[in-house]
């Protein structure tokens, strides 16, 4: 996963309130989380797997204490969320431990909305 900060965000993603739309054309991820963060572990460990099977889609990871000023951003309230964009689809926002094969399903939802 890539470790992105809010300088960088920020130049790749137009974000309005709830809703962000990619610049770029390649579908994302972006995971939020924090060190302390138990269920935020068992995400990581979930997302480094999907990342595998989806190199189609970029993987970002935010952590939370280092970079709040993009959780103030995204108005992210719980951890672990993580925010699916792509440049033509709408935000789709998971919260709390969501298992591996949701996660998927909305990735695929995600690349079949990008193809159309």
């Amino acid at each position: 996963m890539i470790k992105i900060t809010t300088k960088d965000l920020l130049k790749n993603f137009e974000i309005d309130g709830q809703e962000c739309s990619y610049k770029n054309n390649i579908p994302c991820i972006i995971d939020f989380h924090a060190t302390w963060c138990k269920p935020c572990k068992t995400i990581e460990k979930i997302l480094t797997k999907l990342e595998k099977q989806n190199i189609d889609i970029i993987f970002y990871s935010i952590d939370i204490e280092e970079e709040y000023e993009l959780a103030e951003i995204f108005s992210i309230k719980n951890l672990p969320t993580m925010i699916l964009c792509s440049k033509n689809t709408d935000t789709i926002r998971l919260h709390g431990t969501v298992g591996e094969v949701k996660i998927q399903s909305e990735l695929n939802q995600l690349k079949i909305k990008e193809i159309v």
